[in-house]
């Protein structure tokens, strides 16, 4: 009788896995909201609420991403797709954010802040969970 791959990936491994991951996101999110407040709030971002936009963010990008990586490792398909939401709604939720508020931000700035990265990792997630 053989072990499944699903089988092989514990429930403690995962919970380790994902709050070790979750961890990470949030202290990146930190650096995040330090270069925003040194970099951003000449430009109108109010920095409370990117604070808080950020660390709502880390948690759903964290948690989203740990648990889709693990459907995708452990072949569990059924909540793929819910997964991928959460995950990339927690990436895209502080450019948004930004985008929302900034002014008179320099326009090559924006595109590559606000189009190009998170274009190129939806279209990475998407391709990761559809396969």
């Amino acid at each position: 009788m053989s072990v499944s791959r699903s089988q092989e990936w514990s429930r403690n491994n995962r919970r380790h896995l994902t709050l070790g991951w979750l961890l990470l996101n949030v202290a990146w999110s930190a650096v995040r909201i330090a270069a925003v407040e040194f970099g951003l709030t000449n430009y109108g971002v109010p920095i409370i609420g990117y604070f808080f936009t950020e660390l709502f963010s880390a948690f759903a990008w964290g948690f989203g991403s740990a648990h889709l990586t693990l459907t995708i490792i452990t072949e569990e398909g059924r909540h793929k797709k819910w997964w991928l939401l959460v995950t990339m709604a927690g990436f895209l939720a502080p450019d948004i954010y930004i985008l929302r508020f900034a002014n008179h931000f320099p326009r090559w700035r924006l595109v590559a802040v606000l189009v190009i990265v998170p274009s190129l990792a939806a279209i990475s997630l998407y391709d990761s969970a559809k396969n």
